[in-house]
């Protein structure tokens, strides 16, 4: 599983949200977000963001990749 995987379930699975409502909130198109997260190209400033908005650890990510 790669990162973009990782957080797609994340957002998907365990926070019950769809990848379009996590775009809007990082104010970004859903279909760029939708292409980072399967070529698994998620740009730092975006992955920060979208830790905080579902609450992922980013220490618990860090020692799972």
């Amino acid at each position: 599983m790669n990162l973009g995987e990782y957080l797609e379930n994340e957002i998907r699975n365990k926070q019950g949200r769809e990848v379009k409502w996590v775009a809007e909130q990082i104010e970004t198109n859903d279909r760029t977000l939708r292409y980072q997260l399967k070529n698994d190209c998620v740009s730092g400033k975006n992955l920060l963001v979208i830790a905080k908005l579902i609450g992922l650890d980013l220490n618990k990510l860090k020692e799972e990749f």
